[in-house]
């Protein structure tokens, strides 16, 4: 008899969940996973559009002066809500 496990969380709606190598526990969701690459239910890839999102988002930008690190000549930093380090921030996945 054959046993088909049921991850709970994100497994759910990850692309990879049939052939994922990473340990997950029966019984709990996981609920972070950098490998995680999702799909809507019906089958479409969910590419949200970033610039929508941030038009309802009330993001004040801080003062180019007093920004330091990446964030000083980053073209996302009026938009960009990560918190800005005093000594400011010398890695960013986002920077452009």
């Amino acid at each position: 008899m054959i046993t088909t496990q049921t991850h709970q969380g994100l497994c759910t709606t990850c692309v990879a969940s049939a052939t994922c190598t990473f340990p997950r526990p029966a019984g709990k969701p996981v609920i972070f996973c950098e490998e995680f690459d999702g799909y809507l239910r019906n089958g479409h890839v969910e590419n949200p559009d970033v610039n929508a999102i941030l038009a309802h988002v009330n993001v004040k930008p801080a003062p180019q002066a007093t920004l330091k690190g990446l964030c000083a000549n980053c073209e996302l930093r009026d938009t960009c809500t990560f918190p800005k380090a005093e000594g400011g921030i010398w890695h960013c996945e986002e920077y452009r």
